[in-house]
């Protein structure tokens, strides 16, 4: 149970939860950073171009945006080639390939290498995207990247807007007011709501 709700224990409150496991293993992190390796014969030196790889579904629904596939619509309109990626269950929006359920864990790492972007929910595979180094933009929910989320300088994260109960201990489930799922209210970066 602890693990679920680190974030909200006294002693572990503010870390994130690659710090958690971590120091569970006995283990100081002093260069905290994600790195992924593929396999030298999945690796691909030829790159996609500019494709935005998207990630629609989390397995926990607060923190899904049904907003995702408006704005993949409109990153569209603008000539960029967008493919999705993600489980079969995962929701669907336009793009030019769909590749939802047809890539292993190992494909994906390589996919994802060769893509120019990423926008997805805070979920594993905006941590492969943020580990293999391409651009990352993750919708985090109701979860905060301080604690949750993929990290380093090429990740930029937008919060879901929150009660005024919930800004000192955010949930890491599905919230608990119905009212504040992610999708019925804005995001914010850095004050500026979208």
């Amino acid at each position: 149970r602890e693990d679920n709700i680190w974030h909200q224990v006294d002693k572990y409150r503010h870390q994130h939860l690659v710090d958690l496991y971590a120091q569970k293993c006995g283990i100081e992190l002093k260069d905290r950073r994600l790195i992924v390796y593929p396999q030298y014969v999945d690796r691909d030196p030829v790159p996609l171009g500019d494709v935005l790889a998207v990630h629609t579904t989390t397995l926990v629904g607060s923190k899904n945006w049904v907003g995702i596939g408006e704005l993949v619509r409109r990153i569209r309109l603008e000539g960029v080639s967008v493919v999705q990626l993600g489980a079969l269950e995962d929701g669907q929006v336009e793009s030019d390939e769909d590749l939802r359920g047809k890539l292993t864990l190992r494909q994906l790492v390589v996919y994802l290498s060769k893509c120019r972007w990423f926008l997805g929910m805070d979920s594993g595979l905006s941590y492969i995207a943020a580990a293999v180094g391409i651009q990352t933009c993750v919708f985090q929910g109701p979860t905060v990247p301080t604690t949750s989320g993929p990290f380093g300088p090429n990740v930029t994260s937008f919060l879901s807007q929150t009660r005024a109960e919930c800004q000192i201990i955010r949930c890491h489930g599905n919230c608990k007011y119905p009212d504040q799922e992610p999708h019925q209210k804005g995001w914010l970066l850095q004050g500026r709501k979208y």
